[in-house]
């Protein structure tokens, strides 16, 4: 957040939701001076979210895969950004890249990389017209990927082969 403000001074992050990490979060946020740009608010009621990532110029969701080996899939919040037509950058993962297709070289990062993260942060903050359109082709093809409609078809199509061999 300290790169992404020295590009863009009236930027702000607003951390939506709870973990583990928060404590530490704020500790980290207050000790870089960011308080006044930094807002954690908490859970949400779904109802709030949907209104909240229409505004949003940008969501993002970095992650990196635990000790353990466990890791993300396919985050619900990043179809629900893209569902918004909200710009997003994420790390890069298997599930988050097939859900980006084409576009995941403008939308993800590697897992870790604060660098190039805070570079497609400002680059989005920089170019919303273009971020903007990227969400709106992105948010088209997510609908035809986890969309009830295309994925009862494709069920229904798999249960008619099954039934015809």
């Amino acid at each position: 957040m300290p790169e992404v403000l020295r590009a863009c001074p009236d930027a702000r992050l607003r951390i939506v939701g709870f973990g583990p990490l928060e404590q530490e979060l704020r500790v980290q946020a207050a000790s870089l001076g960011l308080m006044h740009r930094v807002e954690f608010a908490g859970a949400m009621a779904q109802a709030e979210l949907a209104p909240l990532l229409r505004r949003a110029s940008l969501l993002v969701a970095p992650s990196v895969r635990a000790a353990s080996g466990d890791q993300e899939g396919l985050p619900v919040v990043l179809m629900e950004a893209l569902g918004c037509a909200c710009p997003v950058v994420a790390s890069d993962s298997p599930g988050v890249a097939d859900l980006f297709g084409d576009e995941a070289g403008a939308c993800l990062v590697p897992a870790g990389d604060t660098q190039a993260l805070a570079r497609a942060m400002m680059r989005v903050l920089e170019q919303p017209g273009p971020a903007r359109e990227r969400a709106l082709r992105l948010r088209e093809r997510a609908l035809g990927l986890v969309d009830w409609d295309p994925i009862g078809a494709a069920y229904t199509a798999l249960l008619r082969e099954a039934c015809e061999a």
